[in-house]
């Protein structure tokens, strides 16, 4: 990775945590203000909401600064997947300031206190909206350009306060026409949301050290660009590792010509990995399959016979070989408990074509957000 490179890799990170820290700070400052002028636990709840923001940035900051060094003999595929530990440090710290607002709440409703509504209140609420609201447009396009997990943990964040102040706002409107204890009501609300929405959160960083599949527009981005030069007759087996802060490499399956020379196949295989990484960045290794032309027909007769067992399977890496034996696997979805009948199916229509009884089938998964 060169130094321009990293610099523009770590900047998006950089820039949205510091303008969260001085956003979050002055928010903070602004509720714990109107906090004491109207005596609302709601309010003082979304205060101490963006305080835990501010700290979140501070963290996500120094993640950012982690995350962005380059490899080195220890870390040979770099120190990308911080950004999901550090999110998850953040998340841990937003639920333990949900259970505190919770409790606080919970006491507001058992024993309600008065709460006074004032015009700056008012305003105040309104403005930490719009702010919000700003800074979530802002770290979405951001998130949209780094594709970082942390940045978009801050956009669904600042969505989140939005809301939660929102909440708090309706809460101080609607007491002038109640005596119920909606304060702590709504407080509960906020509380409770906030607590969801970091379950879904960390459920996506999670999701993302345990290794998930890549998503469906960049598998197709990426097969496309495999496929783009012609005499790449099929592509399969696209694997793709995600080590965090757009680091990503993997491997795939290339069909070419069996007559093919190999200095030509050789060739032709540099050149799309060579669009794959100059498109997309991910380092992407081909291996080459060679597919004998005139078994396209008898492939489309056992793809047939496949497919009317499970409508969604597919087949790759179809071989004869000398001693007449018949080789191929078969790509079948998870969540399928069909293996058997595929097998069966498949066995019948390659010895009905082939007239041999010696086949191999060999099981695959897809290891991307769509089946080739």
């Amino acid at each position: 990775m060169n130094a321009e490179m990293k610099k523009r890799k770590i900047q998006p990170g950089v820039l949205s945590n510091t303008v969260g820290i001085i956003c979050n700070i002055a928010l903070f400052l602004i509720k714990t203000v109107l906090a004491y002028l109207s005596g609302s636990v709601a309010v003082l709840s979304d205060a101490f909401n963006n305080l835990s923001d501010c700290l979140s940035n501070i963290i996500s900051l120094f993640g950012y600064r982690i995350s962005s060094r380059p490899a080195d003999r220890e870390h040979p595929f770099g120190h990308g997947r911080v950004e999901y530990l550090v999110s998850l440090v953040t998340e841990g710290i937003i639920f333990l300031l949900a259970y505190e607002l919770l409790r606080e709440s919970v006491h507001r409703i058992i024993s309600p206190a008065p709460v006074s509504v004032s015009a700056p209140v008012l305003i105040g609420l309104i403005f930490s909206i719009i702010v919000k609201i700003g800074m979530y447009i802002f770290n979405t396009r951001l998130a949209s350009e780094d594709e970082s997990m942390l940045l978009k943990t801050t956009a669904q964040d600042s969505r989140n306060d939005a809301l939660t102040t929102s909440a708090a706002l309706i809460s101080l409107l609607l007491m002038r026409f109640t005596s119920l204890p909606l304060d702590g009501i709504f407080g509960t609300v906020i509380a409770v949301f906030i607590f969801f929405s970091g379950c879904t959160i960390a459920s996506q960083i999670i999701a993302g050290l345990l290794g998930r599949p890549l998503d469906a527009e960049k598998t197709r981005e990426i097969l496309d660009l495999i496929r783009e030069d012609p005499q790449i007759l099929g592509v399969h087996d696209l694997i793709i590792h995600d080590y965090g802060n757009r680091n990503r490499m993997g491997s795939a399956h290339c069909e070419l010509d069996a007559q093919m020379s190999f200095r030509d196949a050789h060739e032709v295989i540099d050149r799309a990995e060579k669009r794959v990484r100059e498109t997309t960045g991910i380092e992407l290794t081909l291996h080459m399959d060679p597919k004998e032309q005139q078994d396209d027909l008898i492939r489309e007769k056992i793809l047939k016979a496949v497919k009317s067992v499970l409508l969604q399977a597919d087949i790759h890496d179809l071989q004869k070989h000398p001693d007449g034996s018949w080789e191929l696997d078969v790509l079948v979805p998870f969540g399928t408990s069909a293996d058997a009948e595929i097998k069966e199916a498949v066995t019948r229509i390659i010895r009905q074509e082939t007239g041999t009884d010696s086949v191999k089938v060999t099981f695959d998964r897809p290891f991307t957000g769509e089946v080739q």
